[in-house]
């Protein structure tokens, strides 16, 4: 019998707000684009093995991008 992995726990998420995605495969956890952030649209995400960031509030993000312009793994788009 094969079981198939549940999106939750899949190596690539994409996760979205109206202005950026935030792809989880590349993201580091560097955590530079929650400093950047004037929004505080980001938050963190430290679960088992799983370390990248998510948006906690994406009803603030305005499309200024700074979170984007900081990543240097491009995790952003």
């Amino acid at each position: 019998m094969m079981v198939s992995a549940s999106p939750l726990f899949s190596k690539k998420r994409v996760l979205k707000t109206k202005y950026i995605s935030i792809n989880t495969g590349k993201c580091t956890a560097c955590w530079e684009c929650i400093s950047a952030c004037p929004q505080d649209v980001l938050g963190k995400v430290n679960f088992f093995s799983r370390r990248h960031v998510h948006p906690v509030h994406p009803e603030n993000c305005n499309g200024c991008l700074a979170c984007k312009k900081v990543c240097p793994h491009s995790a952003i788009d």
